[in-house]
């Protein structure tokens, strides 16, 4: 990786000229394998160094190092309870909102949200 990145005509080279410039202090090693014993060891690249993680959010996503969706999956989970409580409180108040638009509300949020790259982690 620190060869693909440091060496001429590689990854540093090509943000340059694309201003588009890495932030190595943002990166994060993952090496996705289901032997949880092997030995992580961190990197440095330009100076940074980068320790290996367990896991990792990117785009919405929780990566875990096993590809398992665990942790993703519990997210998801929460984070869908959270909006159907949020609907609840909607329709329960005393003028609250017609049953209609909650069922609108819920299709058109609740479930997107919950199911946010459903076809990778599911």
């Amino acid at each position: 990786m620190r060869n693909m990145l440091e060496r001429r005509g590689g990854g540093f080279e090509w943000s340059s000229e694309h201003n588009s410039h890495f932030e190595p202090s943002k990166f994060v090693l993952m090496d996705f394998s289901l032997n949880r014993l092997k030995e992580r060891s961190p990197m440095t690249i330009q100076g940074a160094i980068i320790n290996p993680s367990r896991t990792h959010k990117f785009l919405g996503v929780i990566l875990d190092q096993e590809l398992r969706w665990k942790e993703h999956t519990a997210y998801a989970i929460a984070k869908g309870a959270q909006y159907v409580m949020l609907i609840r409180r909607l329709s329960r108040s005393a003028q609250g909102i017609p049953t209609k638009l909650i069922h609108q509300l819920y299709r058109a949020v609740a479930i997107p949200c919950t199911l946010y790259v459903a076809s990778v982690w599911l």
